[in-house]
């Protein structure tokens, strides 16, 4: 199975695999109607740990990396009387952020 890089394509996706229909949100919990039921149900938790043991490292270490030259640009702002640091840190990070996140 092709991984989304949302948590909700992956439940999609977990969804269509095993015969689950009609997946919706409802305070911040995924239902869906599994196979011949006519109730929803929450789907599984094994199925949330799934995903974030399926999440690319490279995706987790970019994020330590960001939060890493952010608080190294908030130092050197600070040490530098300058909010230039913090400004290329904020740039930098919105374009990997943007880089992460899943198109429309």
């Amino acid at each position: 199975m092709h991984m989304p890089k949302s948590m909700t394509g992956y439940v999609t996706g977990w969804c269509q695999e095993h015969g689950w229909t009609d997946l919706f949100i409802d305070h911040y919990q995924y239902w869906a109607f599994p196979p011949g039921a006519v109730m929803p149900l929450p789907i599984p938790p094994n199925v949330f740990q799934d995903f974030q043991s399926d999440t690319p490292q490279s995706f987790r270490y970019l994020y330590g990396v960001i939060l890493l030259a952010s608080g190294i640009a908030a130092l050197g702002s600070y040490l530098q009387q300058s909010p230039m640091p913090l400004v290329i840190a904020f740039c930098i990070s919105a374009m990997a952020v943007g880089l992460l996140d899943e198109p429309a």
